[in-house]
């Protein structure tokens, strides 16, 4: 997974904000670059080990991400609980 917690850009609304988010094993309160308008969250892989279990994908994905050059492969997902200022605003597999 990627170095940083962020969003993928895909529109230009994006800020650093404290997010919490939930998996299955936990719950923690990071800081993250939060784009409303992204079509994925990538979470750093410590994170993700902390706070659930992660499910391997049946073959690698890829993506590019906002910046149309950096390109990441993306072999597990989990699904997460996204929390803003006290709303859930995500509760997706990620």
């Amino acid at each position: 997974m990627n170095k940083y917690l962020m969003n993928e850009v895909v529109r230009m609304n994006r800020n650093i904000q404290h997010i919490r988010i939930k998996g299955n094993k936990g719950e923690e309160e990071v800081t993250a670059l939060f784009d409303t308008g992204a079509s994925r969250t990538l979470v750093r892989g410590d994170v993700a080990k902390r706070i659930g279990d992660a499910v391997k994908l049946p073959m690698p994905r890829k993506i590019v991400l906002g910046d149309g050059e950096t390109k990441i492969e993306i072999n597990e997902v989990l699904t997460l609980v996204i929390i803003l200022n006290g709303y859930i605003i995500s509760c997706t597999q990620m």
